[in-house]
């Protein structure tokens, strides 16, 4: 019998590590994981059990294209916290986010959503469709509607659900 394909994004991550873990007790399912590091120590722990690890980056649509071809199923998720972190080190994306009028945490917002957007757009490439059964993404509620704009401040869930919408 042919084992049937998850890929999971973010597998060194703690979401996409649990989802992976509790892959290894189902032997019908292979597992490919995606990182943007694969030489990483976590990444290597996956890949000493069996797993697939390649590289790929929320930002690169094509990768992401790649990566999810022959998938039955994908686990995705996003990280506005990586986001951030990026943009804390980078003075040109700094200096995007005060050119768009953003602050660092709406800008780290516009660039998660971004990918989310890339997610979606990748998984509904007709190569990927071909084989795709399920598709799971991990997003959260969006904060400032549900409250009426009065938590303005929850960038982390509302970017993951602008990406959903």
């Amino acid at each position: 019998m042919t084992k049937k394909l998850i890929t999971i994004l973010g597998i060194t991550g703690t979401q996409g590590g649990s989802v992976a873990g509790r892959f290894l007790s189902h032997a019908e399912w292979r597992v490919r994981g995606l990182t943007r590091n694969p030489g990483s120590a976590k990444a290597k722990v996956w890949l000493s059990k069996g797993f697939e690890i390649v590289r790929g980056d929320h930002d690169d649509l094509e990768a992401l294209k790649a990566a999810f071809q022959g998938a039955h199923a994908i686990f995705a998720v996003t990280d506005w916290a990586a986001c951030y972190s990026r943009i804390m080190a980078d003075k040109v994306l700094q200096e995007k986010a005060k050119t768009a009028g953003m602050s660092i945490e709406e800008y780290a917002g516009h660039l998660e959503r971004m990918q989310g957007i890339n997610i979606a757009k990748a998984t509904n490439d007709p190569r990927v469709l071909a084989t795709l059964e399920r598709f799971v993404f991990s997003t959260l509620a969006a904060v400032q509607r549900i409250s009426g704009c009065k938590n303005k401040h929850a960038y982390e869930f509302d970017s993951k659900a602008s990406a959903e919408q």
